[in-house]
């Protein structure tokens, strides 16, 4: 029985860290669109 909550909590944090890395893709993702928006509209403005 203990050796199964082991697994089950194992198996969760696997879960978590890969839930964990795909939203930093994300947002990682996010600020550099954001950046390169920025910079494009500053290009046409000067």
């Amino acid at each position: 029985m203990q050796a199964e909550y082991k697994t089950d909590i194992a198996r969760l944090a696997e879960d978590i860290a890969k839930h964990d890395k795909d939203n930093l893709r994300w947002l990682i993702g996010l600020w550099i669109a954001a950046i390169v928006v920025l910079g494009f509209v500053i290009r046409l403005n000067a």
